[in-house]
C-alpha cells in the first residue's frame, strides 16, 4: 500500500502539485508542451538539426501567354513559408514556336539535405517535396505563377548558355508575303528581343510572276549546344529548314548562311552574253537597250546591247569567296539557260560569257 504522508507531501489537500500548481493545470501544461515540442519538429525542416544545401537547376517552364512571360526575370526569389527555403532566378531563355512563350530558367535553389544515406544524391528538399530530375516544381512569384520540369541539377554554379546568332534565310513566298516583311521586323517579349528581321533582299523568278525569291536576315536569340546555336530547339546550320517567329508574320526557309545577316557574297556586276533561243519576231522587237528587271529599288538585270539574237546584260550579282557568282541567288555558270524578265517581256537563252 502507498505511502500517504508521501503522497500528501507531492499533492496537498486542495489538490495542488507540490502546493503550487493545480495538478489538472499541470497535466494541460505538459501537454501542451509536448505539442508544441512536435510541431517544432514537424514545420522547422531547416532548423540547427538539418544541413542546408544548394542545387543549380534548370526548369522547363510550361508554354504561357506573353503578358506572362515577360514578368519572368532574373533576380526573381521565391521563399516558401515556413521553410526556410529559397529559389532564385539566375538566367533566362525563351523561344516561341507558336502563338505562346517558351521559357527555360536555370535557378539557385537553396533546400534540405535528403538525410543519411543520400549524400551523394544530386536532389534536395525544396518546398516539402524532394525536387530532382523530372520534377514538377509552381513557381510562386509576385507578379506570376508558373509551372514546370526539373531537366538538370548541378552541385556546380552554372549558367544556361545562351547569345544571339545571326543567320540567312533563303525560301519563295507570294508577292503578297514578300512585301510584309521588313527590316526591323521581330518578336520580343517585354524588353528582350527573340528575334529581329536585319536585312531582306527580294528577287523576281521568271516565268512565275506569283512568285519571288527572299533571302531574309536574322538575328536571333539561341542557346548552344556544344558549338551548335539552337533557335528555340532548331538547329542553325547550313542547308537545314528553320522556322522564324515575329509579331507579324512566320517563315520558313533554308539555312543560307550562318554568322552574318548579309546574304552569301561580295555584291558585284558581271556583263553576261546571252543567246536568245526561241524568240518571237515581236518579242526581238520588244527588247531594246535600258530594259530592267527587278524587284522595288533592287536592279537585277540591264541590256546594255542587243545584237540580233544575242543579249549583253548587266547582271548584279555576288561573288563568293571561292570565285563562285551567284545571280539572284543561284550560282551561274557558263553554258547554263538563263531567263529574264524585262517587264514587257521575258525571255531565254544560253549563258556563253560573263565577264
Amino acid at each position: 500500500m502507498a505511502d500517504d504522508s508521501r503522497l500528501s507531501s507531492v499533492v496537498d489537500d486542495n489538490g495542488q502539485l507540490f502546493g503550487l500548481i493545480n495538478v489538472i493545470d499541470a497535466a494541460v501544461l505538459l501537454l501542451a508542451i509536448l505539442i508544441l515540442a512536435a510541431g517544432a519538429l514537424l514545420w522547422a525542416p531547416l532548423s540547427a538539426g538539418d544541413e542546408t544545401e544548394t542545387r543549380y537547376v534548370t526548369i522547363e517552364l510550361e508554354p504561357q501567354p506573353a503578358f506572362i512571360a515577360e514578368q519572368i526575370r532574373e533576380g526573381d526569389e521565391m521563399s516558401p513559408g515556413g521553410t526556410g527555403g529559397t529559389l532564385t532566378i539566375t538566367d533566362i531563355y525563351q523561344y516561341s514556336p507558336e502563338d505562346e512563350i517558351n521559357t527555360i530558367v536555370r535557378a539557385e535553389v537553396t533546400g534540405t539535405a535528403l538525410g543519411s544515406g543520400n549524400e551523394d544524391a544530386d536532389a534536395i528538399r525544396f518546398d516539402g517535396s524532394h525536387m530532382r530530375f523530372g520534377s514538377t516544381i509552381n513557381l510562386e512569384m509576385p507578379n506570376y505563377a508558373a509551372s514546370g520540369t526539373v531537366v538538370s541539377i548541378d552541385r556546380e554554379d552554372s549558367s544556361l548558355d545562351t547569345g544571339t546568332e545571326s543567320f540567312v534565310l533563303d525560301m519563295e513566298v507570294d508577292q503578297r508575303t514578300a512585301r510584309t516583311i521588313e527590316e526591323g521586323d521581330g518578336l520580343q517579349v517585354g524588353d528582350r528581343d527573340l528575334t529581329v528581321v536585319e536585312t531582306v533582299t527580294v528577287y523576281p523568278i521568271p516565268n512565275d510572276a506569283d512568285t519571288q525569291r527572299v533571302f531574309v536576315g536574322v538575328t536571333g536569340s539561341v542557346q548552344f549546344e556544344g558549338n551548335t546555336p539552337l533557335l528555340g530547339t532548331q538547329p542553325v546550320r547550313d542547308g537545314l529548314d528553320l522556322t522564324v517567329e515575329t509579331q507579324q508574320y512566320e517563315l520558313t526557309g533554308i539555312v543560307d548562311r550562318v554568322g552574318s545577316p548579309e546574304e552569301s557574297g561580295t555584291p558585284d556586276t558581271r556583263t553576261a552574253t546571252v543567246e536568245l533561243s526561241d524568240v518571237s519576231p515581236a518579242r526581238l522587237d520588244a527588247l531594246e537597250a535600258g530594259l530592267t528587271e527587278g524587284t522595288g529599288d533592287l536592279t537585277t538585270a540591264e541590256i546594255i546591247e542587243l545584237d540580233d539574237r544575242t543579249l549583253a546584260v548587266e547582271l548584279t550579282v555576288r561573288e563568293l569567296d571561292d570565285g563562285t557568282v551567284r545571280f539572284r541567288g543561284e550560282q551561274v555558270e557558263i553554258g547554263q539557260e538563263i531567263a529574264f524578265d524585262f517587264g514587257t517581256t521575258t525571255v531565254e537563252g544560253e549563258l556563253t560569257a560573263l565577264d
